[in-house]
């Protein structure tokens, strides 16, 4: 397992400023288009994940066809508990597919939590029809590859589109993403959500972490994303698509909702707010 140095960032869905976008109505709000490359989109797999209290606190997406995968610092907050809790399998969450038409809804619970590497896996209650696992990129030379990111901010909840361009890990294997210059920036409301590789076709990395107020952000690249899953969740050796759920063997007992792994996910001032 390997710990994140989190000095200097925080975990976006605490960074209060705003994404750089004038708020306007929802119905003077257009609906953002998902990118597609031959045919492969996000649009079928990106999730809006809820508070009880119906506020967003993150993003998410189908890496199976019955299995969302977002950040676990997300899940603690839409379920208002601490970072370092392990929640409970019976604990229900809210999600839509934003991008969908009619944004349909469902309820999903948390199935896999894994602390140091900020992930936790939800499966939805019920079969959304019209969604699919997002296509996933390699990840390898990567640099200035630009990526598009959908993340749900403050006052921007309809959703709004960051560019940016892939730069390299860091030392501590976070992929680095720089923002243009007077363009939107990834900041709260991004935290889950899957960044895409337009030269590979696919999803890079999730979004994990920002500068507050910054053009630098981070992904959990995807070769580090699936290595942090349980074996019978990781690729086959054809390299897709996902195998899907089988029932907890005991060598992943460590990795259940049971389970405490020492809490090494990013912290921030905001204790309790996205």
């Amino acid at each position: 397992m390997r710990n994140r140095n989190t000095a200097g960032r925080i975990c976006i869905a605490r960074n209060l400023a705003p994404a750089q976008a004038s708020p306007s109505s929802p119905a003077e709000r257009p609906r953002p288009l998902p990118p597609s490359v031959d045919g492969l989109r996000l649009e079928p797999s990106q999730v809006r994940i809820y508070s009880a209290d119906g506020d967003v606190t993150g993003s998410g997406f189908l890496i199976a066809a019955d299995v969302v995968c977002t950040c676990a610092h997300v899940v603690t907050q839409a379920l208002r508990v601490p970072d370092t809790t392990d929640p409970a399998a019976d604990q229900p969450l809210e999600l839509d597919f934003p991008l969908l038409s009619g944004r349909p809804r469902a309820e999903a619970r948390v199935i896999y939590w894994r602390h140091d590497e900020d992930v936790a896996l939800l499966q939805p209650d019920t079969a959304v029809e019209g969604t699919r696992p997002a296509p996933l990129a390699n990840g390898t030379s990567v640099w200035g590859h630009t990526v598009r990111v959908l993340g749900f901010p403050r006052h921007l909840e309809g959703g709004v589109w960051v560019t940016g361009a892939l730069q390299a890990r860091t030392a501590d294997g976070w992929l680095q993403v720089e923002t243009p210059p007077q363009t939107n920036r990834i900041t709260a409301g991004f935290s889950g959500s899957p960044a895409w590789d337009e030269a590979q076709r696919g999803v890079a990395g999730m979004v994990v972490a920002a500068h507050r107020g910054e053009p630098t952000a981070y992904l959990l690249p995807y070769a580090d994303l699936i290595a942090s899953l349980p074996e019978w969740f990781r690729p086959s050796a054809t390299g897709c698509p996902f195998p899907g759920l089988t029932a907890f063997a005991e060598d992943d007992a460590e990795f259940s909702t049971a389970a405490r792994p020492t809490p090494t996910a990013c912290t921030g001032p905001y204790a309790g707010s996205r």
